[in-house]
């Protein structure tokens, strides 16, 4: 009975440490993206390393976000990881094989026990490792995405009043959930999909969330419901390759294939799972000489001449933040810089003029070019062309009313109407601080 008992023990000992115990699913790696092989640098002894090493065994972990693995498949490992893996094999000659755990430490324990060559973590703001491991450069990453409905006119992006904001269980934002909307009462849903609905619903005002899962659901469901009305550059998050600290050359190859990606690849991928909330160009970092860093360590704050009455280019909601394409665009400066914009509002263009001749601002976006020299300013490329319209009340307007006696409220600029002055000169061109009060003349 006591040689039965102690066989019992070892055998069960056994089961618990063998691959089964893992609960592991073998996986056949799927790619949706059809991209050349990219050129990926390596020494003569990285190479003879890859000769000697034909077959790459990556595992990952559930529960997994759709796309960057896309949870619809029980036998295939497909998505926006799987289309990076994919790229990879084909650049490098590797087979790569999928190995899929039920919990992180199970992965670990693989990983550990030479089951698996990496593992490609999750997304996500913690980087900490255990002992003996070492991790990539990023491969992907995501930034917090604030949504709201397209039925809310220009909600504040920030607020100290009472607002109701929605998120998922695992939500990693509470940092800047608590600056933006320090009093806002946070209901927390199962999934993307949940929390998004509720916005929809209007049981929430927003919505937060990384930009790629929260981009595709909106992308497949909320598109004539729901908008992305800003990214935050806090709290980033991001997944990596982790080995063990005893395979620097696989460590090392892993962080040459990453560098080796450029944006328009990475768009190139994240194009076939995403339509909005696309941020991969920022994938590769924007380079700045030494005075330019310095300058950047010097300004993180620049101030703004904006005047709020020029839609869709700039406007301002009831805080008086910056919205509107301008907006957008400076969004994305921030990202790639830090740099954080104060804007200063000139409601007409006597204070706009007024404000120019001080010192005190640093850039005026949608800024239009003007016939007079530019004492005190200088112009950037231009950052969009646009298309000037003839709008009448009631229908469409007379074919011939340029060519006759008539009053017409000009908004546009002072080089457009000096062009136009020229062109038409039997019409009586009534020059306006801004639309709003062109469509009210």
């Amino acid at each position: 009975m006591a040689v039965r008992l102690i066989l019992s023990v070892v055998v069960g000992l056994t089961l618990s440490l063998s691959p089964a115990a893992y609960a592991m699913k073998q996986l056949e790696l799927k790619s949706h993206s059809h991209i050349a092989a990219i050129d990926i640098p390596l020494s003569g002894k990285e190479k003879a390393w890859l000769a000697a090493q034909p077959t790459l065994t990556v595992g990952t972990w559930l529960p997994e976000r759709t796309p960057i693995v896309y949870d619809g498949d029980e036998k295939s490992y497909q998505g926006i990881n799987a289309d990076y893996l994919a790229l990879m094999a084909h650049s490098l000659g590797l087979k790569v094989i999928i190995r899929q755990y039920d919990t992180e430490q199970q992965a670990l324990t693989a990983l550990a026990d030479r089951q698996v060559d990496t593992l490609l973590t999750q997304v996500a703001h913690r980087d900490a490792l255990a002992p003996g491991l070492d991790q990539s450069a990023p491969l992907l990453k995501t930034w917090p995405t604030l949504v709201t409905s397209l039925k809310s006119p220009l909600p504040p992006l920030t607020t100290d009043r009472r607002v109701t904001l929605a998120c998922t269980r695992d939500c990693a934002f509470f940092d800047i959930i608590q600056q933006a909307f320090p009093n806002a009462k946070i209901t927390l849903y199962d999934s993307d999909y949940q929390a998004l609905a509720s916005v929809v619903s209007g049981e929430n005002q927003y919505f937060i969330g990384n930009n790629i899962t929260t981009g595709h659901c909106i992308s497949k469901y909320f598109s004539q419901s729901l908008v992305i009305a800003h990214y935050f550059r806090q709290q980033e998050q991001h997944n990596r390759f982790v080995t063990r600290d005893d395979r620097p050359e696989l460590h090392q190859l892993f962080d040459r294939f990453i560098h080796a990606v450029d944006s328009d690849t990475a768009m190139r991928i994240m194009q076939n799972w995403l339509n909005r909330g696309d941020l991969s160009f920022l994938n590769t970092p924007l380079t700045f000489s030494p005075e330019e860093q310095r300058w950047l360590q010097k300004h993180r704050r620049v101030r703004l001449l904006v005047n709020p009455y020029f839609p869709p280019f700039t406007l301002v909601d009831n805080e008086d933040e910056l919205r509107g394409i301008m907006a957008d665009m400076l969004n994305i400066v921030s990202l790639q810089t830090g740099l954080q914009f104060d804007p200063i509002l000139v409601r007409n263009r006597q204070a706009l003029a007024k404000r120019m001749e001080k010192e005190d601002w640093a850039i005026m976006p949608a800024a239009t070019l003007t016939p007079q020299p530019q004492a005190y300013v200088t112009l950037s490329d231009p950052l969009i062309n646009v298309a000037f319209v003839l709008v009448a009340r009631g229908s469409a307007p007379d074919q011939h009313l340029l060519k006759r006696s008539a009053r017409i409220a000009l908004p546009v600029g002072p080089i457009a109407a000096h062009d136009l002055k020229a062109r038409f000169p039997l019409i009586n061109w009534v020059e306006t601080d801004n639309v709003g009060v062109a469509m009210r003349w």
